[in-house]
């Protein structure tokens, strides 16, 4: 309901609606949000940032929040993975904030957007927590959005 006093809306895909008032149409805005285990995953449990990339790639997102996402962890190469899966959705505009430090490399939250992100910020969530948690957050350039939309 507050989505709706400010032009906003949802479909039942969890896609996020709104009309410009410089514009009739309605927009669709495609985020996504994945913990992806650092790349490491499925049944063989073998690290393939490919099969993340692919996955992505197949839903079209404008907006991808992912958790669990490395830097220099030797168990996944040792890569930049922001850049890696950034480049191949070509999304150029990222934030990445590193919450867990490892003997070799971190890993932490990632916002990566087809629009410029005006401003970010992380919030310490392991207070009282035995295990260190941070949620990252951003506020996307609104007239951004609408340009790019409108063309």
């Amino acid at each position: 309901e507050r989505l709706q006093k400010r032009g906003l809306g949802t479909t039942r895909r969890g896609e996020l609606l709104w009309s410009g008032s410089t514009s009739d149409r309605i927009d669709v805005l495609r985020v996504v949000t994945w913990n992806i285990h650092k790349g490491i995953g499925g049944v063989d449990r073998l690290y393939r940032l490919e099969r993340v990339v692919d996955a992505l790639l197949s839903m079209k997102p404008d907006v991808v929040m992912m958790q669990e996402i490395g830097e220099g962890v030797p168990r996944a190469r040792g890569e930049r993975q922001v850049d890696l899966v950034g480049d191949a959705l070509g999304l150029d505009h990222r934030v990445y904030a590193p919450h867990k430090t490892l003997t070799r490399g971190h890993y932490g939250n990632a916002i990566l957007s087809r629009f410029p992100i005006e401003h970010e910020g992380k919030l310490d969530l392991s207070k009282r927590l035995r295990i260190k948690r941070a949620a990252l957050h951003g506020r996307l350039d609104r007239d951004a959005v609408l340009r790019l939309s409108l063309r």
